[in-house]
């Protein structure tokens, strides 16, 4: 037991302890706790009366999982984990690339816009296609994609494509499809028919 305040430099716990709460400040060393199994993996289950959640290292990975029963850290369900190579992975343990989602009813990226107001051109959403290649513009946005408001009240769409040739370090719309299904191409003058 400790009984007053104080400095307490180490720490052991085996088994389980009950607290009504822990505080650990570390002062100025950046490591405030370790977390060690002598296993493959680490659990740090949270758990309130509803549900439960709970963070792992397996392997030298990172994984988050959720929908756990509320009361204990039974049931979860591994949402997204983060691999040894660095590839993040959400509903799959094994990214095979650098971000890779995966469902059984097929994987939907939503890119969102909280504009409550589109206008004409205004950007709901959009793909950059950055490089950073060192020669002169070689580096910025190259090749992008956009979804844009097609009229000034937002309820028409078009979808651009934008490319850059080796005088620019940007993207410049190449292709749109408006939303009548219209595809127009850039001519040399750059203006789209």
């Amino acid at each position: 037991n400790i009984t007053s305040a104080g400095t307490l430099s180490s720490l052991a716990v085996t088994g389980t302890a009950t607290m009504d709460g822990l505080t650990v400040n570390s002062g100025t060393t950046n490591t405030v706790a370790t977390f060690q199994s002598t296993d493959s993996t680490v659990v740090i289950p949270l758990i309130d009366s509803v549900g439960s959640t709970q963070i792992r290292s397996i392997d030298g990975a990172f994984a988050i999982r959720t929908g756990g029963d509320g009361g204990s850290n039974a049931n979860t369900i591994e949402r997204t984990r983060i691999d040894s190579s660095g590839n993040v992975g959400v509903g799959t343990s094994s990214p095979r690339t650098l971000v890779n989602a995966s469902s059984a009813t097929g994987a939907i990226l939503t890119l969102e816009s909280s504009d409550t107001s589109l206008t004409t051109n205004g950007v709901i959403g959009g793909i950059d296609f950055y490089s950073n290649d060192s020669s002169t513009n070689g580096t910025g946005a190259k090749v992008n994609i956009r979804a844009i408001g097609q009229n000034s009240s937002g309820t028409a769409t078009a979808l651009t494509f934008g490319t850059s040739a080796s005088s620019s370090a940007t993207a410049v719309e190449a292709l749109r499809i408006d939303a009548s299904g219209n595809v127009m191409l850039a001519a040399g003058t750059g203006t789209l028919q």
